[in-house]
């Protein structure tokens, strides 16, 4: 199973993990990452009161970090740092989507008594 899943889990270190440990976020900028991935507006099957209050949400994070940046971080150019850690946001949201369905084929797999020859098929051998 470790050889099937490991090109997803190689695609979420180099889309998500290197880049989020070189911009060396500070924790602030980490809850405000996963706000942002969390009020999505464009996530699926979602009740409809959803949506209404998702974008004045994200908004009031926007400008919390906004504001964060400028009392703590001033030789730092807030636009900067605001627009390189939005450009982590569409690689977060894909990378979690793919872990998500991960979670799913693994739940499948645990429902069907599966030999190695089946995993083997799967693996393309």
């Amino acid at each position: 199973a470790m050889k099937m899943y490991r090109p997803n889990f190689d695609q979420m270190k180099r889309n998500v993990f290197q880049p989020l440990s070189h911009q060396k976020l500070s924790l602030i900028e980490f809850l405000a990452l996963v706000s942002l991935c969390t009020w999505n507006e464009s996530l699926d099957g979602q009740p409809d009161c959803y949506y209404p209050s998702c974008r004045p949400v994200r908004q009031s994070v926007i400008a919390d970090l906004k504001a964060f940046y400028e009392k703590d971080s001033p030789d730092v150019d807030p636009a900067y740092r605001l627009s390189g850690l939005l450009m982590l946001l569409p690689a977060l949201e894909r990378s979690v989507e793919l872990f998500l369905q991960t979670m799913e084929v693994k739940r499948l797999f645990r429902c069907f008594p599966f030999h190695d020859k089946i995993y083997k098929i799967i693996d393309g051998q």
